[in-house]
């Protein structure tokens, strides 16, 4: 089960996550954006401003951690407001 996002971190957004996290993120919503989805293959790599985002990897990463409870709750918010595919399929 996810865990829910606590009042505390509710609205915080992306800016406090630490700096690795944001290039994903920001990978994952330019993956969104031109696919329409987050189910992310996961050898998929993302090209963002100059540099190579192993997008694919992270992603099954997040998945793997979400459901063993090692995922933080603001980061699953930032994934679930991109409609985050928790099984891919």
């Amino acid at each position: 089960m996810i865990r829910p996002v606590c009042r505390r971190e509710r609205g915080r957004g992306i800016r406090h996550l630490p700096a690795e996290f944001r290039r994903y993120i920001e990978a994952a919503r330019a993956f969104r954006h031109r696919e329409g989805h987050l189910d992310v293959p996961p050898g998929f790599v993302e090209r963002c401003e100059h540099t190579k985002v192993r997008l694919g990897t992270w992603i099954a990463r997040q998945r793997d951690k979400v459901f063993c409870g090692q995922l933080p709750a603001l980061l699953i918010a930032e994934l679930e407001a991109l409609d985050m595919v928790w099984v891919h399929k």
